[in-house]
């Protein structure tokens, strides 16, 4: 049963759906019916509870299921909150963990009966019937390989988890089974079947579940079908350590994809996921979510969502070839326009098909191969610069100057490189802040403003992009209040408003994360710095 909160103001007090008299409550899912006490509205949420959603779930052939806002919905709306049906490591890559609680596991340190590696011996989760004691059985058919080093395979024990439901909880079994797999598109033929055929299906078949007796279903279609429904349908999140999780969950996989979403979503440390409004959502409106990364160029989010989501995406953003003005795919135009070098930008001619790019200002175009080649061949130079721990400053500046040659200043792989000179700016030795010119202090400042303007269009409510928002609004307020100390600004108060917006925008970021380490830094720097404002008055 949802909560129930004050209302604000006396005109905006109902009557109790129970008694009729005056009700200072009102319910906080719904926001529709008021009450005078919680014992009313107990006693009236089983009628209630049938009409109580924020959301409606629709269905047409181009979507299948999805949602709509069922009534008009404020940015202070909770639309969904709800547990995962499973949860588990991811299937491809994923980072070894206590199977009980996704905490990083302790060398040396193994459950007793399956032998798999955990974070202590006492993890509540070893004994916890929605974590590891679900497959624990199952694994500890196989104890010889969980004693080889690097022989454990974390990919098999979401799908598993899936699997397990057919006898410990029937009801979340058929919600898996109803939720949309594509396997008409991950045939025998393809490359994801058989790369899950290897990784998943064969491996749990021969190694742990024919060893079991009769009354479970294990064939290797409903195993790929289990696959299909989590690759599709399933959230990355992040457990304690930043680690990445899968999560399934009953409702939010019917969100539908735009790359200007309308919803955001948190969860809490046991992991209910809250979904709610960005920005104000009319009723009727489909409610969305992203699942492609929001600092991808218009070409590779489409890509993705191709082949990994099995659909053409088709919003604003994907249709409109300057990408709501951030030209984050641009490339820079070498044409020449009335003897003079063209200041134009390559932009895409129909962003929705394979098409050549052709110039804002002059007539040169570039074949979508040319694009394809020059982007990558520049991506994967940056892609070394960025992955070293700390490279030089002189390295990263050069770098940038080479792409700000072929492409437009917000591209993509310029925002990753100057995000990345940013956060060198004031931290690497000879380029601490005190040791930084007024020149480059002022530098560091216009590339946060440059940042945050793109994110300010492209992530509305630093909904996808709160990390890297808050990282540039840390490091404009250093470079503020350095430029400050040297009497070359006084900016300070707005310091302040940016480590406040700071640790604000990451309030729901998990324990342990590099989110929650910012917040905390955040609310330490300003309390520093208010102190100090407080001995200089």
């Amino acid at each position: 049963m949802p909560n129930i909160k004050e209302i604000d103001t006396e005109n905006e007090k109902k009557n109790c759906a129970v008694c009729n008299e005056k009700a200072p409550h009102m319910c906080s899912v719904c926001r529709a019916v008021s009450y005078c006490s919680k014992e009313h509205q107990k006693q009236h949420w089983k009628q209630h509870k049938l009409i109580c959603n924020s959301y409606e779930v629709k269905l047409n052939n181009q979507l299948g299921r999805y949602l709509i806002a069922s009534r008009d919905l404020s940015t202070n709306d909770k639309i969904i909150s709800e547990s995962p049906l499973i949860l588990g490591p991811k299937m491809f890559e994923p980072t070894p963990l206590c199977l009980g609680c996704y905490r990083p596991p302790t060398p040396g340190v193994r459950c007793p009966n399956c032998l798999w590696p955990f974070c202590h011996p006492q993890c509540p989760g070893l004994t916890d019937p929605h974590h590891h004691s679900v497959e624990c059985f199952i694994l500890s058919l196989g104890k010889s390989l969980a004693l080889q080093p690097g022989i454990l395979r974390y990919e098999i024990i979401t799908p598993l988890r899936c699997l397990l439901l057919q006898k410990r909880n029937k009801k979340k079994w058929q919600q898996i089974m109803t939720m949309e797999a594509h396997s008409n598109s991950r045939g025998p033929e393809t490359e994801i079947y058989k790369e899950l055929e290897d990784l998943v299906v064969n491996y749990l078949i021969e190694n742990y579940l024919k060893q079991l007796e009769e009354g479970l279903n294990y064939s290797k279609e409903l195993l790929q079908r289990i696959c299909g429904v989590l690759d599709v349908n399933a959230l990355e999140i992040r457990g304690a350590g930043d680690i990445g999780l899968l999560a399934l969950y009953p409702t939010i996989c019917l969100l539908e994809h735009n790359c200007l979403p309308n919803t955001i979503y948190h969860y809490s440390p046991e992991f209910k996921i809250t979904l709610s409004p960005i920005a104000n959502i009319k009723k009727g409106e489909h409610l969305s979510t992203s699942y492609t990364h929001v600092l991808w160029g218009t070409q590779d989010r489409r890509e993705h969502l191709k082949q990994n989501k099995y659909f053409d995406c088709k919003c604003e953003r994907c249709s409109d070839p300057t990408e709501l003005g951030s030209y984050i795919s641009a490339l820079k135009c070498h044409g020449l326009l009335q003897d003079n070098t063209c200041s134009g930008w390559q932009l895409p001619i129909a962003p929705l098909e394979d098409s050549e790019w052709k110039c804002d200002k002059c007539p040169v175009t570039l074949k979508s191969d040319e694009a394809k080649n020059l982007v990558s061949m520049l991506s994967m130079e940056t892609d070394t610069t960025i992955k070293q721990i700390k490279p030089p400053v002189g390295q990263v500046t050069d770098l940038l100057k080479k792409l700000k040659y072929f492409l437009h200043p917000h591209h993509y792989l310029c925002y990753e490189t100057k995000h990345l000179l940013i956060q060198l700016y004031g931290h690497q030795p000879g380029f601490l802040h005190h040791e930084l010119t007024v020149e480059q202090l002022q530098n560091k400042e216009g590339i946060c403003r440059e940042l945050l303007s793109i994110n300010k269009i492209l992530d509305r409510g630093y909904g996808r992009l709160c990390l890297y928002s808050a990282v540039l609004m840390y490091e404009l307020q250093s470079a503020i209040v350095e430029l400050t100390n040297r009497k070359t600004s006084n900016a300070i108060e707005e310091a302040k408003s940016l480590l406040t917006q700071t640790a604000n925008i990451l309030k729901y970021e998990p324990m342990n994360s590099p989110g929650s380490v910012m917040r905390t830094l955040a609310k330490k720097t300003l309390h520093e710095l208010e102190f100090k404002q407080g001995i200089q008055c």
